[in-house]
């Protein structure tokens, strides 16, 4: 045996009984994500929004998305990743970042809902508004007094005047300002509506004559399935017991809706609601709270950062992501979620997240006949 055979026949040995190394194990574990800061912005002006991001292998990548679209990719160094960005319309915002790790395990980060308000320095431009409406009442029942407006930078404030009566400030949102204002006499009144943007500029509505027509009595009895409420004295103060309106069950009971938003998911007025006496109010007994119609709108409450849909039975079910919350909604989704209070969170009840169009439809969800029919489910 030769010299080059005794090197190969060595080289073989050294091969086949070195010491097996064990591969090492693959990495599975999630980037550990923040939440973006800050929840506020003006609009036109850049904005960096940084998120605190680590991960045991090492970050690749960071991406920030605004409304499920990315945007661009973020900066990454010394355990925090950042991005500038400019909103350019007014208004709620929803964003997160998502991060991938050098195995290309990936995280998103909570929603974080950005506040975008107007740039006021520059802008003249009175708010377009519309004409005030209706143009009648009834002497007792609440009418929902409204007009379209509408802004460049937003609407910071819109007030209702009636005639001889005191000022009432008005609920703005989805391009309307409005206001539940009750006539106790009937007669023909005048009214009209101013509203402001954020820079000061104001207009004002075309002045409107209401006709007010005359009440009736209270009423000693109601049918199951009509919605009710006390008659009110003149000059009431906005949480007295006698404002709230109550759906009459078949059930025997009235149920009493917690809000005006709970209220308009349901009814598009107060055309059908009854007055009853305070004696046949009393003898029906407290039922619980009317929530939300089932696929009208997404819910949220102020401390808890999950979007929610609403199913049949008062059943809430959390959005996966705002892609998901686009397929129901669109674009502008973030448009179509109404606060809850935290005070009727036991309302509800939480059940399975929603991932796609095969989860959840809106149209069954809504096709809900009686209120009753969410009571007994």
């Amino acid at each position: 045996m030769n010299l080059r055979h005794l090197f190969v026949f060595a080289l073989l040995v050294l091969v086949l009984f070195a010491p097996a190394h064990p591969a090492s194990a693959a990495d599975t574990t999630k980037p550990t994500m923040g939440t973006i800061t800050p929840t506020s912005a003006t609009r036109n002006v850049a904005t960096e929004y940084e998120v605190t991001v680590s991960d045991d292998v090492g970050i690749d990548e960071c991406f920030f998305k605004v409304s499920g679209r990315t945007v661009g990719e973020m900066t990454v160094s010394g355990g925090v990743a950042s991005y500038t960005h400019t909103f350019t319309v007014n208004g709620p915002h929803y964003v997160y970042a998502l991060c991938y790790d050098t195995s290309r395990n990936f995280k998103a980060s909570p929603y974080t809902r950005v506040t975008v308000t107007g740039s006021a320095a520059d802008d003249h431009e009175d708010p377009e508004v519309q004409s005030l409406l209706p143009n009648y009442a009834t002497a007792g029942i609440p009418v929902r007094m409204h007009v379209d407006v509408e802004d460049d930078i937003g609407i910071e404030s819109c007030t209702y005047y009636p005639f001889n009566a005191d000022s009432v400030p008005m609920e703005i949102g989805d391009g309307e300002a409005y206001v539940m204002y009750t006539y106790e006499v009937a007669g023909t009144r005048t009214a009209y509506a101013l509203c402001k943007d954020v820079a000061g500029n104001f207009a004002v509505t075309d002045i409107v004559t209401i006709t007010v027509y005359p009440g009736y009595p209270p009423a000693e009895s109601a049918e199951p399935g009509t919605l009710i409420k006390m008659e009110c004295p003149p000059d009431v103060y906005v949480n007295d017991p006698c404002t709230t309106v109550y759906y009459y069950s078949y059930d025997g009971k009235r149920h009493p809706f917690t809000n005006e938003k709970s209220y308009f998911s349901w009814f598009a007025d107060y055309s059908t609601l009854d007055i009853v006496s305070n004696g046949f109010m009393a003898a029906l007994p407290l039922g619980e709270n009317v929530t939300y119609k089932p696929g009208y709108k997404m819910v949220k409450f102020p401390t808890d950062n999950r979007v929610f849909l609403v199913s049949r039975g008062a059943e809430l079910r959390p959005v996966a992501s705002e892609d998901v919350a686009s397929l129901f909604y669109g674009a502008a989704w973030n448009q179509y979620i109404d606060d809850i209070s935290d005070a009727f969170y036991g309302d509800y009840t939480v059940t399975d997240t929603v991932y796609g169009l095969e989860d959840y439809d809106p149209e069954v969800e809504a096709g809900i006949g009686l209120i009753d029919d969410n009571f007994i489910l």
